[in-house]
């Protein structure tokens, strides 16, 4: 096989998550490829490549294989919502519940998060910690609290206090599941996006194509066999795989009825 292939198909983005604000539970490097080197990418249709990061610090090379998708619009899927949003709610219990957050235990956070409403302050606070809105929601509610990020994890939600009164924030996220700590004292930041179910609701099974392990290894790359060390390839950064996962789209284009 020459390198033809890569006339048609063109690495248009690649990044690590670590390299931007996200709320991810793993970090992962991707890649967008697609047949026109345009700014306009993030709404046609593209491949992505991603690779999941095993843990510890994202700046090493412990990355899963390359898992190549279908997507016809990343905007659209939700592939580029790498944030969680907040929604909050002030608690009735300011009114007779005066302790301080570092005094809160389960009893008291029920009582707090069972008696809630809103106003045209939360609505405002809300809108501000939303997904699009701010490129760090959780940042941005954070400078609004009392006492920063510290918290009361209940069932879920944070407790914390604002302008002296409690308020009960909720995260989400539109396209995936969130981890939320046990109940206790914690973070805002010890809530994330689960990667996993993060994958599973962008792309549709029938948009997965393969992981790279899973190609033939008798496929030359100019002679040169890919029977090597998986592992032992910078997924990231290094231009042989950007060659592999050409070769792989070159062959669904034939495939499709291109010519090669």
């Amino acid at each position: 096989m020459t390198k033809t292939y890569q006339t048609q198909y063109n690495v248009l983005a690649r990044n690590n998550t670590y390299n931007s604000e996200n709320d991810f539970d793993h970090d992962f490097t991707w890649s967008i490829w697609g047949t026109d080197e345009t700014s306009d990418w993030c709404w046609n249709p593209v491949y992505i490549a991603v690779c999941k990061h095993h843990g510890g610090d994202p700046r090493n090379n412990w990355y899963t294989l390359p898992m190549l998708f279908q997507c016809d619009s990343p905007a659209e899927s939700g592939f580029l919502d790498w944030v969680l949003g907040w929604g909050c709610s002030w608690s009735r219990c300011h009114e007779y519940l005066d302790c301080e957050p570092s005094d809160l235990d389960d009893e008291k956070a029920k009582e707090i998060a069972g008696d809630t409403f809103d106003d045209q302050h939360t609505e405002e606070i809300n809108e501000q910690c939303s997904i699009g809105y701010s490129s760090s929601p959780t940042c941005e509610l954070d400078d609004h609290l009392d006492d920063g990020d510290k918290c009361y994890w209940y069932e879920g939600r944070a407790i914390v206090r604002m302008d002296g009164k409690w308020l009960v924030c909720c995260p989400y996220h539109y396209h995936a599941e969130i981890n939320t700590p046990d109940n206790g004292r914690g973070w805002l930041s010890d809530c994330s996006i689960s990667f996993d179910s993060f994958i599973e609701s962008v792309f549709d099974s029938s948009d997965f194509m393969e992981e790279i392990d899973s190609l033939n290894p008798e496929i030359d790359i100019d002679g040169e066999s890919l029977k090597q060390d998986w592992e032992g390839i910078d997924w990231d950064n290094d231009d042989r795989i950007s060659e592999v996962i050409a070769a792989i789209l070159f062959n669904e284009y034939v495939e499709n009825g291109g010519e090669a």
